[in-house]
């Protein structure tokens, strides 16, 4: 404890609360997380390795224990890891200098994967905190991996990873393992693999190209997407703004959306079209979505009713939400690329012939048609520019 001593100077012993916040927060921050949470690490390039406590308060699973930044400041001071350290203020944290985050080598990944266990069994409802209550009486755990179907639905299997190598196979080893009375399915993830390409021996070097491939990319939420995420340039968006909501009537328009939600937090864009059940909402302040739910259900006993209907609301985090703004960014791109080709295509053919000059109506009716584009008045991402405008329905006057 002395290391956390010199660092954050408190020797208190933390409370039940405390130790969850500890937990949440220096899993934030740990090995396997913060490499791969570039949201996270963009904004600690951005001030010397510091994140405002009040941004790290925005996180769903951090805000369930407390939204407080002193209560989450003062639980750190508490830790024993020496991981973290905060500002005498208790508004910024940031990792300590003196543990470097670890590199991503092959040799590291093999050295993770031979303390990994596969593990099969649990009701699909099981929540990741009784997951991980579970495993904690086998041994020191690093990190589970509640895998997923492509509903993004837990499949009922994990990758636990322990602390040693010793710890897996100890838990591995032992005759029966039972969760809720039923006996769970239990080996080394590398067997598990092997026993994954015997079953289907057709695919076997494409199962091992894909193992290596994504062995590092398990390691999040998003298994499929961190190779692909890896090859785009670094985004910038703040943290909470993307609300999605689901069962509206047919007849909710995006003035309904505006007029709602708008009351309670400025509104960068709204993603949705008439007729359709369901859409997104990105405000235009980082925690936004949040506060705009909570401000709602304040005014309204709890629900959120658009049109007399009730609606399903929640709000975009982590890799699904980074994945959304990536969605965006080729959305955007797409759309420039079909308006320079658009525009091109009075430049003449090979022989090179220079464009016809446009007409004066010509121009005129390309005011009037640019006049139709909604413009955002967002000023958080560099995406909000110009987005295109909601689908509109065509009539026989057209």
């Amino acid at each position: 404890m002395a290391e956390n001593d010199a660092v954050n100077g408190n020797k208190e012993a933390p409370t039940d609360l405390e130790k969850k916040i500890i937990k949440q927060v220096e899993f934030y921050f740990g090995d396997k997380n913060l490499p791969k949470d570039r949201f996270l690490r963009q904004k600690a390039e951005e001030d010397d390795g510091w994140i405002t406590l009040e941004c790290l308060a925005t996180f769903n699973r951090l805000k369930a224990l407390s939204g407080d930044t002193d209560v989450i400041a003062n639980a750190l001071r508490k830790s024993d890891a020496g991981l973290v350290e905060i500002t005498e203020d208790n508004k910024k944290i940031r990792r300590v200098s003196s543990k470097p985050l670890p590199e991503n080598t092959v040799e590291a990944r093999q050295t993770a994967k031979s303390k990994t266990v596969y593990c099969k069994g649990f009701p699909k409802d099981s929540s990741l905190d009784q997951l991980e209550e579970f495993f904690a009486s086998y041994g020191k755990v690093i990190y589970i991996i509640m895998r997923k179907d492509l509903e993004r639905a837990f499949k009922g299997s994990v990758f636990v990873e322990f602390a040693t190598v010793d710890e897996a196979k100890a838990f591995t080893s032992l005759e029966t393992v039972k969760f809720n009375d039923e006996e769970l399915i239990k080996m080394m993830k590398g067997d598990y693999y092997k026993k994954k390409e015997r079953e289907n021996p057709h695919k076997k070097e494409e199962n091992k190209r894909k193992a290596e491939k994504n062995d590092d990319a398990k390691e999040t939420k998003e298994e499929s997407k961190e190779d692909a995420e890896e090859k785009e340039e670094a985004l910038k968006y703040d943290n909470g703004c993307v609300l999605h909501f689901k069962n509206v009537g047919e007849q909710t328009s995006r003035e309904d959306l505006k007029s709602l939600f708008g009351e309670h937090e400025d509104i960068a864009w709204v993603d949705f079209t008439r007729g359709e059940t369901e859409g997104f909402i990105r405000f235009s302040k980082e925690g936004g979505a949040q506060r705009a739910i909570d401000a709602l259900k304040e005014a309204n006993d709890g629900k959120i009713l658009i049109r007399d209907v009730e609606t399903t609301l929640r709000v975009l985090e982590g890799e699904e939400e980074k994945n959304y703004w990536l969605k965006t960014k080729e959305d955007r791109e797409k759309a420039k690329q079909k308006k320079g080709r658009k525009f091109k295509g009075g430049q003449g053919g090979r022989g090179g012939r220079p464009q016809r000059k446009r007409r004066t109506s010509d121009r005129l009716e390309g005011k009037r048609n640019d006049g139709n584009d909604e413009k955002s008045t967002a000023t958080h991402t560099r995406f909000d520019e110009g987005e295109p405008s909601a689908k509109k329905t065509k009539t026989d006057d057209d």
